[in-house]
């Protein structure tokens, strides 16, 4: 989960509404933030994977660039393709340092010809930006949206739910994003999100996201989940959490996520970090990313040392969690290329817990293509 932030939390729109249903709050990235409600974080888990969640994600920062080749300034900065991205269409990315590290994910949606939008991560907004108005073109307009909040509707319902309100959302498919009027308001909503399930993210106005809130909340298919469930979702869905499978010392590559290198990027060799990405890409990194299953019911920390057979130190753990789904602990690691296939094993609380590798994601995607 994001870095807790203790000085000077802000709170979100919804803040009180949270603490009306129970919400148990904590300061995320400088935001109060409801861990879970009064279900609790197993059955929030559960309910996202059969039903559908409502979760408050507006600590993410929202940006809108604006400015001719627009599309060009920012793959300065990312290895994807943007100038290939059409209308409405989105691309996760990821800003890179010179060394080829991540400073961050995002999401990078085309608005139109000149005009892009990013979801950036709560924790590194301050620091995304700076890096934005340093690099990009003087020519380009830098606006952190701070009048909309973002909410995230996910699970197999979502469709069903989000249908009730907003007629046409059916006609959106996995990583476009639309307009949608609503009432007299405009609601800009993707298929996305970040568990692995269908599902969509709203960005809305702040005037009326406690109206909306309210109104997806009361379908039966629909329940209020927090941050703790969002957290053991992802992992199950394997998906990376920047500052912990992501950072400024981690490539792509090490990552498993060589797909963000688009082709014609790989090509023109122009993003930071392009010499050390695409040796890597070549050669093979030094680390890579494992999926791994615990033996037991021990769960295996973010920060846990991975071992050899023979008690070589080979890696970390980055992020673990007792799978509500698959009813075992999973974890996530950086290990050494040359371990990979070795018997591993962690000690958790002086017991040796043995890992078993498997192939990522945990629990199927569910997306809608």
């Amino acid at each position: 989960m994001p870095p807790v932030d203790t000085n000077n939390p802000t709170k979100t729109p919804l803040y009180d509404q949270h603490l009306q249903l129970g919400g148990r709050m904590a300061s995320f990235a400088g935001v109060y933030l409801p861990l879970n409600f009064k279900a609790g974080a197993l059955a929030e888990h559960r309910w996202t994977r059969s039903h559908a969640s409502l979760f408050d994600v507006s600590h993410m920062g929202q940006v809108v660039l604006a400015g001719h080749n627009v599309d060009r300034a920012i793959e300065t900065l990312i290895p994807s393709d943007i100038q290939g991205l059409g209308i409405k269409q989105m691309r996760y990315s990821m800003l890179l340092n010179d060394k080829g590290g991540v400073c961050d994910d995002i999401i990078v949606t085309r608005h139109s010809a000149h005009e892009l939008f990013l979801v950036i991560n709560g924790a590194y907004k301050d620091e995304d930006l700076r890096l934005l108005r340093e690099k990009l073109p003087s020519d380009i307009e830098i606006t952190l949206v701070d009048d909309r909040a973002l909410l995230a509707l996910q699970g197999p319902r979502a469709s069903h739910v989000l249908g009730s309100i907003i007629p046409d959302i059916e006609r959106l498919v996995f990583m476009r994003a639309e307009n949608f009027p609503y009432k007299s308001h405009e609601l800009l909503i993707s298929r996305s999100g970040y568990t692995g399930e269908d599902g969509f993210e709203i960005s809305i106005p702040n005037d009326i996201v406690e109206e909306f809130y309210k109104s997806l909340l009361t379908h039966p298919d629909t329940a209020p989940a927090g941050l703790a469930a969002r957290d053991s979702l992802r992992l199950e869905a394997g998906l990376p959490l920047c500052g912990n499978e992501l950072s400024p010392e981690i490539t792509p590559i090490e990552a498993g996520l060589q797909f963000v290198v688009s082709k014609a990027r790989y090509k023109r060799a122009d993003f930071p970090g392009a010499s050390i990405i695409l040796d890597q890409i070549v050669s093979g990194p030094g680390r890579i990313r494992l999926g791994l299953v615990a033996e037991g019911r021990y769960i295996i920390r973010s920060g846990c040392e991975i071992l050899t057979e023979d008690g070589t130190a080979t890696g970390r753990i980055t992020s673990g969690v007792f799978s509500p789904t698959l009813d075992r602990p999973i974890a996530l690691g950086l290990v050494q290329a040359q371990s990979k296939d070795k018997p591993l094993h962690a000690v958790v609380r002086g017991k040796r817990v043995e890992l078993q590798r498997t192939k990522l994601p945990f629990v199927p995607h569910k997306y809608v293509r």
